[in-house]
């Protein structure tokens, strides 16, 4: 993309007009290609991260092998079932 915008500048200061154009339209395709893939690679990174605390259904298991109703009653019964010491210190 860079090379098709600095030979497009180096051929239009040659006077060749026509053949920097064409180097420019090559290189704003380039860009564009680029930021296509960028945000697809963004969008896949976030995925990825957040894909599972936002998108998964409640039934599905993480490294722990419970499930994250199962996760979510396992720490309410540790929380209520703690003694008062525990939490606040």
């Amino acid at each position: 993309m860079a090379r098709c915008f600095e030979e497009s500048h180096l051929l239009y200061s040659r006077g060749d007009k026509a053949g920097a154009k064409n180097l420019s339209n090559e290189g704003k395709q380039h860009q564009q290609k680029m930021e296509s893939l960028n945000k697809e690679a963004s969008d896949w990174i976030f995925l990825g991260t957040y894909s599972y605390y936002h998108f998964s259904p409640p039934e599905c298991c993480d490294g722990t092998g419970l499930t994250r109703k199962q996760q979510g009653q396992l720490l309410v019964a540790i929380v209520y079932l703690s003694p008062q010491t525990v939490l606040a210190g």
